[in-house]
């Protein structure tokens, strides 16, 4: 084709046909330059089309661990058992249990109460939240978050992944402050649980004359370790299922952007 055209021009440059040779080559000018015009085209078109496939492969990552961390927060909160890995309670239960505990105790504990003081795990485990984000990762990593899709939804996945941030310092403190309190438990109740699980058929509850005297210094921490646990478990509790509606929330908005580009 180059030759083509370049045997036109030297005929026309022959034949000193200058006029025609300068239309000619005018014309071959704006005939390269569309050509170049359509090819940039086409690679911005294709450019384009592998954004959002890698977009879409990204979004489709992050529904997937939204997923699982909603999952992950209904197991730590309301496991349907009421317990997960090693025996702890799930939150829900935990939160539950210090409360009636607590009840029980300033109301003064009475014989009927020991069997549910010795049986009651009211700690939930003190679990993070080791919430999955490597999609949001690699997709931040690799400076593509603006390639998402909307701004709205742009928005909303940083502001998600923020809080994630936030609330993980976060319940990583509350854990610290309820290891605390189990330490404040440790000499009273703590030690009454471990002498029951460890020998219950030489248990004799008259060794513990503190747990029916609401002036001891057993009994008293056992109210302040109770209520710190509480409180702090209650935070998380609360964090999580925040966690758990915020990732529904998100991964619906992240379908609605999916269904745009069917």
């Amino acid at each position: 084709m180059i030759k083509f055209f370049r045997r036109i021009r030297y005929d026309l440059m022959g034949k000193n046909k200058t006029g025609k040779y300068l239309k000619y080559a005018i014309g071959e000018i704006i005939l390269v330059v569309i050509g170049i015009l359509i090819a940039v085209q086409i690679n911005d078109w294709n450019e384009t089309r592998k954004v959002k496939q890698g977009s879409r492969v990204h979004l489709q990552k992050m529904i997937l661990e939204l997923e699982t961390t909603k999952v992950r927060m209904e197991y730590l909160t309301s496991n349907v058992e009421g317990k997960y890995s090693f025996g702890y309670s799930a939150l829900d239960k935990a939160v539950a249990d210090c409360d009636s505990l607590l009840k029980l105790s300033y109301a003064g504990f009475t014989e009927r109460d020991i069997s549910y003081i010795l049986n009651t795990p009211f700690i939930g485990g003190q679990a993070s939240l080791n919430i999955q984000q490597a999609a949001y990762e690699e997709v931040k990593g690799a400076g593509g978050l603006n390639t998402l899709g909307s701004e709205e939804l742009i928005s909303a996945i940083k502001a998600y992944y923020s809080r994630i941030q936030r609330e993980s310092e976060y319940t990583d403190e509350n854990n610290l402050l309820i290891t605390r309190a189990r330490h404040i438990l440790e000499d009273g109740l703590g030690r009454l649980q471990m002498d029951y699980q460890l020998d219950p058929t030489g248990f004799d509850i008259d060794n513990y004359p503190w747990l029916f005297d609401h002036t001891s210094e057993e009994y008293k921490d056992l109210q302040k370790g109770i209520y710190i646990t509480n409180r702090w478990q209650k935070d998380t509790r609360e964090k999580m299922l925040a966690i758990s509606d915020l990732s529904d929330s998100l991964i619906r908005m992240i379908q609605d952007e999916l269904a745009t580009r069917d």
